[in-house]
């Protein structure tokens, strides 16, 4: 698993993928690899360019959107999302009252909070 602290979701399309990209690379994905989304609009642009990217470098890569309302293969990696979410936010809200700090939503600790 790998995670990207964003301040939202669409902004910086090419890093996106370039961090996907790498990450495939990094787990020695070289053969056939499948990302599979749902249908929004941001996400089809992004594996798109997830796709031109393995395609330059000669790796074969399908990309695979879910019907709308079709939770059944995003099912378990919507989970993580919301799992890591939670124990993300518990981590800085503890870190906050051990410190006695309210901490802004823009806090450099948040997207530490999501990596760690």
């Amino acid at each position: 698993m790998t995670v990207l602290p964003l301040p939202s979701k669409g902004n910086n399309l090419r890093g996106q993928a370039e961090h996907l990209v790498r990450f495939s690379m990094s787990l020695n994905y070289m053969d056939k690899v499948e990302f599979i989304s749902d249908a929004e609009p941001t996400m089809k642009s992004l594996l798109a360019s997830v796709q031109l990217m393995r395609q330059h470098l000669g790796y074969p890569t399908v990309v695979t959107h879910s019907r709308p309302g079709d939770k059944g293969r995003t099912a378990q990696v919507e989970r993580v999302i919301q799992t890591l979410r939670k124990q993300s936010s518990t981590l800085v809200h503890m870190a906050s009252d051990k410190c006695e700090l309210k901490l802004p939503g823009d806090h450099a600790l948040w997207p530490w909070a999501f990596i760690h």
